[in-house]
């Protein structure tokens, strides 16, 4: 699976998401959007969990580096999805 979103986080622990992704056995899902909540800690770790309708939610783990101009995530659950990212602050 291959992917690309854009995330808009509101600094009180809630998201949403626009996301294009391209699997191997599902296709094309252009523009899909999602919404979601975060928890970040002082270390800048934290937790991100992605709803997209008609799916199980996505449960990430997060990490904001480079002076919070970036977000790297890890897909936890469920199991079946490998899913790493990086983001940029634009």
């Amino acid at each position: 699976m291959i992917g690309i979103a854009i995330t808009t986080f509101d600094g009180h622990g809630n998201l949403t998401q626009v996301d294009n992704i391209h699997g191997g056995t599902s296709g094309l899902n252009p523009d899909r959007p999602s919404t979601g909540t975060y928890t970040l800690k002082d270390d800048c770790t934290g937790t991100m969990t992605l709803i997209n309708q008609g799916a199980p939610p996505l449960e990430l783990r997060i990490v904001v580096v480079d002076r919070g101009r970036e977000v790297r995530t890890a897909v936890m659950s469920p199991a079946a999805v490998m899913v790493t990212s990086n983001g940029r602050k634009l």
